[in-house]
């Protein structure tokens, strides 16, 4: 009889995701990667301890949860000046949950936060709460990534192509939506991109640009214009000029997910029988393009199994391998590396 995925027994549920499923670092590749050249004021126990004498001030009086409950409300930027301030203040920032969830999962995430120049724009609440989000905050699929600009949970499809995480130029902006430079940056964040390689292209960006969200920047427009004119404030005309694709990578980095629940995280897999099933199979044009959405869909580990239990192509390869005992044939792209 063949082998089957009906139990979630652990032992099961690893196997299957061994045989069925793989991590899409050509995505990661595509953005913003920063990883490893995380400031060492980031990272807790990495860096120099600041001076001993500086004192908190009126925090010194307050107890210790009443102080986390500020600390969690300021934006990176000022938690990391307050963290190198003095020892105790160190220590205390250091134990906040927030922030040493985020060091120790997201130090990418963290370092492309600072690195473009949007800490001072991200609250640590916010990212903690982008950090427990499992789906993408547009299509509502699990989401391994942020986009800088909008300060948002997203998949890399959406990333890609959503209306809604549209990336324009700050000049651009400031062109189309009538807004000032100053304001503009006082009202949404501003990406200052990094040099490097983006796309599976691995198209080369030496220029730092700054960056918006469109829908950010138009938003904060019309609240700019409400505010002078009232609500009989004319419409801004739309923008019709083409966007540069690239951008969008370029004010994106990957983000895992944490799970509130377990603690367990997850970067999100694909699976390797949607792309067998694109490499093997002779499709018409109007097959294509949905062989490559499936095959690019990011699934946490239990949305994974669900869709296995769905996909005959991963089956077989399951069944092939004798539940993950036996050598099984490979797509060529996993084979590979995903570097085809």
């Amino acid at each position: 009889m063949p082998a089957r995925a009906s139990s979630t027994r652990p032992e099961r549920r690893f196997a299957i995701l061994a045989v069925a499923a793989y991590p899409r670092n050509d995505f990661s590749r595509s953005v913003i990667q920063a990883g490893q050249q995380a400031p060492s004021s980031l990272r807790p126990g990495h860096e120099p301890p600041p001076p001993p004498s500086a004192a908190p001030g009126l925090l010194d009086c307050l107890p210790l949860e009443i102080v986390h409950m500020v600390y969690r409300q300021l934006d990176l930027a000022s938690l990391m000046s307050v963290r190198r301030s003095n020892r105790r203040s160190m220590q205390t920032v250091n134990a906040l949950v927030p922030y040493s969830s985020l060091a120790e999962h997201a130090m990418g995430a963290l370092a492309a936060i600072f690195k473009t120049g949007v800490a001072s724009r991200a609250a640590v609440a916010h990212l903690y709460a982008l950090l427990l989000t499992e789906n993408c905050s547009v299509c509502g699929r699990f989401g391994g990534f942020i986009c800088l600009a909008a300060l948002s949970r997203c998949c890399f499809p959406c990333i890609e192509g959503a209306s809604q995480l549209r990336i324009i130029s700050r000049q651009r902006a400031v062109a189309c939506f009538g807004i000032d430079g100053r304001r503009l940056k006082s009202a949404v964040p501003v990406v200052r991109t990094l040099p490097g390689t983006y796309s599976w292209e691995r198209r080369s960006r030496l220029r730092r640009v700054l960056l918006v969200s469109a829908a950010e920047a138009e938003d904060a427009a019309n609240r700019l214009r409400l505010a002078k004119d009232g609500p009989d404030h004319p419409p801004l005309p739309p923008d019709q000029r083409p966007d540069d694709p690239l951008h969008r990578l370029m004010a994106a980095t990957s983000m895992p997910f944490l799970d509130p629940s377990t603690r367990e995280v997850q970067q999100g897999v694909s699976c390797k029988g949607c792309q067998a099933a694109l490499e093997d199979s002779v499709l018409s044009p109007a097959e294509t393009r949905p062989a490559y959405e499936r095959r690019n869909i990011l699934y946490s580990q239990e949305g994974f199994l669900a869709h296995f239990r769905e996909c005959s192509p991963a089956q077989r390869m399951w069944d092939e391998s004798r539940g993950g005992t036996a050598p099984f044939k490979e797509p060529m792209w996993t084979r590979l590396g995903d570097r085809l």
